[in-house]
This record gives structure tokens, C-alpha cells and sequence, in this order.
């Protein structure tokens, strides 16, 4: 027992594991201090114990202990107009993470920063920052304009060299930058699962993005979250869509990256965009100027449905499914890419093979209502692909049991109006309390697969892969909750 801190019993085995509903869970440690923060009944004052929350976040921090399983514990349905102080404490292993969550019932915790970012992880003297969770919280720029933030306006901040951290479960909405993973040195292990990522925008000619990702990420993990409406404001002076503004964008060095079983939607450009390769799958992108952009290294871009490519803006015609360059190796393979948008009759292709490919395969991917098909895709092994352009569907060689399948026809089946507004409503309320598994992926992408007679598409989950053999402690544990030819070099490597 640790003062006034509720303690534990003791217990066999600690963890962290992936359950089957595909929750992280993670079971506190005997002498794990659990810090309990009310806005609404806590007083700055109080032990922090469960019956006498502290108030401020602010307290909650220096309670904290570094190097040890340390859990601060928000109040549902409590609101905080602070921002949270930097996080500058490791768990003390990948089985004992430290932990910033919830308690009770209700909404999520909401921390309301102003123009101020949400929370920084990293941790002081330069230290290696490792195992550290944040989970079941909610983030929100309430008082940014667009103009009177800094590059500190953003959701959840990752800036230190380390391993193993873990962002679930979390609304993060309206800052600069939603997501920043710029570490110092090498971070690997990052995990952002699960959460709902939006309408991150800058009104001042900087750079907004729903994730960002540094040269020094390394085996970032982006798993079944929803990002909508990432780098533009509708309405607001300065804020519309520009080529430098994206939902995920990972720059020159960074590697290891994987992105699945995401719904990535209406970005300013890019939906992913990755400088340094990676594996892109099964995710579904729709209204997005260019869907996915991998290049360097080599790249993975298979059974992911993309739909809708549109044009940045009023003046720039794009509507790319899938671009690749200056890859060893580029694998496209079983994508769907289907009704293009776009105003133009040059750029929007459905998959553009850049310079500097080595080689690789392009296979069994279909195109449908989409102005051009493939384009200088020769150094790729090509099979099995499905091309019907916009100008051919009156006599396409395929028959497809409903290839005029988009997301709003399919929030129509759920029985909701015929709108993908209505959809992105719906996925936006995402959350461990309120998971509906027909807002995934997985079920819409599987969905327009069935149109063009395409089996279904399973996700599978990868996090936490640490942890996957290890049992829960068999006394406690806990689930947490909760020009029209523009170039595309003009833009590809900004």
C-alpha cells in the first residue's frame, strides 16, 4: 500500500493482451498506484483514491512515480479545460505500462485544451520514453481558430526516443495536428488502435495533419481507426484543402509502418501517405484527392477498397487511387478502386507507377467507372486485374453482382438514409462502449467486395504482438474502455 492509494491484492501473472473482442486489456499491478481525477467532485487536496478524487490534472501528475505501473484514472463525463501536463513517466515494462484512462460510467473524460495541445509524451533529460498507454479519453482543440495555435497544437504528441506505446480507444478532434509521432530517436512499437481521429485543420498556411509520423518512427502500427475530414475547414478563410495536408503522412526515414483495417476519408490530399514504404491494407478510403502514396524502401498495398477519388479543391483535378515510386518492391495486389469523381481527364488514375520501381506485382486488383486504369505499370508482373473505365461501362467484359456500391449505398442497407455523411456520422461514434462492428472496414469494405463479386476481406488485429501468449492474472484484471495536368511530382514529395 502506497499512502492513501487503493492497492491491489497480490497477484500471479501480470499482462497486457489482446482480447477477443480486440481490446487491448491490461491488468494493474499489485503496487500499481491508481490515481483517480474528478473535475466535478475532486478536490486538489484529496488522496486521489477512488472515494476522494483529486481535481486538476495538473495534481494528478505529480502523483505519478517514473518506472513504475502507475495508472491516472479520469472521471466519465468529467470535463477538464486544461491541457494535460507533459508525460514524462515510463511503465516499468511492456507487461507493466503506465496508464492514463477512465473510471465510471458514461461519456469519455473530456480534456477541452483551448488553443493548447492535448498532451506531450516525452520524457525530460532526453530519457528513453517506454510503455505507456493512453486509452478511453477525449481530446479536443475547443478554443483553436485556425490561427492561434503553434506546432503544439495537437491531440496526443509523441516526442521522445523509447518503445511500446499504445493510443486506443481516444476521440481526437479539431487540432493542427491530431496525432504527432516526432520522436528524437528511434520510437518503435507505437500502437494507435481504435480511435476516432477528425477534422484536424490550420488556417495560417501551416501544416495540419490527422497523424503525423517523423523519420525516427519506426513499426508504427495504425489499426481500425476512423480518420475523417483531416487537414480542412469547410467555411473558414485560409483553411480550405492544399497539397500540404493529409490524414496520414509519414516522413523520409521513418519505417516499418502498417495501416489496416482503417476507414480513411475526405482528406485534404492524401489519405496515406508514407516516404518510407510500408504495408497498407484492408483499410477503406473514400473522397480522398489521392488514397494511398507509398514510396522508398519497398511497399504492400493490398485488399483495400477505395472509392470516390475527387480533385483537391476547385483547382487542382486529381482523383488517384494508388501512386507508388522509388521502390525495390511494390506489391498491389486484390484492391478494389472504384467511381472516380474527379472533374479531370489527365491525373486521376487508378494506379500511377512512378520512377524508380525495381519491380514487383500487380495483381488481381479491379477498377471500375474510373477515368484511366494502370499507367507505366510495365516493371510490374501483372495477372488476374479487372480494368472497366468510366468510358467502358456500358460494355464492360465483367459482370458484377452491383458494382454502383459506395458508402452511402451502403448506409442505405443499414437502413439510414443514402449518405455517406450519414455513414461517417455513424463511424464517428465509435468507441469500446458503443463498438458497432457495421462501422468498421472490414463489414463496408466487405460490402463493396460482394458488389463486384470479391470474397470477403478479413482484418486481422497485430496489437499488441508482444503480448499474445501471456494469460491475465488469474485474480485481478482490468479491460479498458473504454493546372488540370498538374505534375503529381509537384506535390508527391512535399
Amino acid at each position: 500500500m502506497f499512502g492513501s492509494f487503493e492497492s491491489l491484492e497480490g497477484r500471479k501473472l501480470l499482462s497486457v493482451s489482446m482480447g477477443s473482442d480486440g481490446w487491448t486489456k491490461i491488468a494493474p499491478s499489485s503496487d500499481s498506484k491508481q490515481i483517480y481525477v474528478s473535475s466535478s467532485s475532486g478536490n486538489d487536496s484529496n488522496p486521489g483514491t477512488s472515494a476522494k478524487p483529486v481535481k486538476t490534472l495538473a495534481k494528478a501528475k505529480t502523483m505519478v512515480r517514473d518506472l513504475k505501473p502507475d495508472w491516472v484514472l479520469l472521471k466519465k463525463g468529467d470535463s477538464w479545460h486544461e491541457s494535460f501536463p507533459d508525460w514524462v513517466f515510463s511503465g516499468r515494462s511492456a507487461q507493466e505500462p503506465t496508464v492514463i484512462t477512465s473510471y465510471g460510467s458514461g461519456t469519455r473524460p473530456k480534456v477541452l485544451t483551448g488553443s493548447k495541445g492535448g498532451i506531450t509524451i516525452a520524457q525530460k533529460y532526453s530519457n528513453p520514453l517506454n510503455h505507456v498507454a493512453v486509452i478511453g479519453l477525449y481530446f479536443k482543440a475547443d478554443g483553436y481558430d485556425g490561427w492561434n495555435g503553434t506546432t503544439k497544437t495537437a491531440g496526443i504528441r509523441v516526442m521522445r526516443k523509447g518503445s511500446d506505446v499504445l493510443l486506443e480507444d481516444n476521440y481526437i478532434e479539431g487540432f493542427k495536428d491530431n496525432v504527432v509521432i516526432d520522436p528524437d530517436g528511434s520510437l518503435t512499437g507505437m500502437k494507435v488502435r481504435r480511435n476516432v481521429i477528425v477534422d484536424a485543420f490550420n488556417a495560417d498556411g501551416g501544416r495540419a495533419q490527422g497523424i503525423y509520423g517523423g523519420g525516427n518512427a519506426d513499426g508504427t502500427l495504425i489499426e481500425e481507426n476512423v480518420l475523417d475530414h483531416n487537414g480542412w475547414k469547410e467555411g473558414l478563410k485560409g483553411a480550405g484543402p492544399t497539397m500540404f495536408n493529409h490524414s496520414i503522412y509519414f516522413n523520409t526515414g521513418s519505417s516499418g509502418l502498417v495501416v489496416r483495417g482503417n476507414i480513411i476519408t475526405r482528406s485534404s490530399l492524401f489519405g496515406v501517405m508514407s516516404r518510407g514504404g510500408g504495408v497498407v491494407e484492408n483499410n477503406v478510403l473514400a473522397r480522398n484527392p489521392v488514397g494511398i502514396q507509398l514510396g522508398n524502401g519497398s511497399a504492400t498495398i493490398q485488399n483495400n477498397v477505395i472509392l470516390e477519388g475527387t480533385d483537391l479543391g476547385s483547382t487542382q483535378q486529381l482523383g488517384k487511387g494508388i501512386e507508388v515510386y522509388t521502390l525495390s518492391r511494390a506489391v498491389i495486389n486484390k484492391n478494389v478502386i472504384a467511381h472516380d469523381l474527379s472533374s479531370g481527364v489527365y491525373n486521376n488514375i487508378a494506379v500511377n507507377v512512378r520512377d524508380g520501381i525495381g519491380g514487383g506485382e500487380l495483381k488481381s486488383n479491379i477498377v471500375y467507372d474510373w477515368q484511366n486504369g494502370f499507367k507505366n505499370a510495365g516493371k510490374l508482373s501483372q495477372s488476374g486485374n479487372q480494368v472497366t473505365l468510366s468510358s467502358q461501362l456500358s460494355k464492360s467484359a465483367y459482370h458484377y453482382a452491383d458494382p454502383s456500391r459506395t458508402l452511402a449505398k451502403y448506409s442505405a442497407s443499414l437502413g439510414k438514409s443514402n449518405s455517406i455523411t450519414t455513414f461517417l456520422a455513424s463511424a464517428r461514434l465509435q468507441g469500446k462502449g458503443t463498438w458497432d462492428s457495421r462501422y468498421t472496414a472490414n463489414a463496408a469494405g466487405n460490402y463493396i467486395r460482394a458488389g463486384f463479386n470479391v470474397a470477403a476481406s478479413k482484418v486481422a488485429s497485430l496489437a499488441p504482438t508482444a503480448a499474445r501468449s501471456v494469460a491475465l492474472s488469474t485474480s485481478v484484471s482490468a479491460s479498458l474502455f473504454g493546372d488540370s495536368r498538374i505534375d503529381s511530382s509537384a506535390y508527391a514529395l512535399l
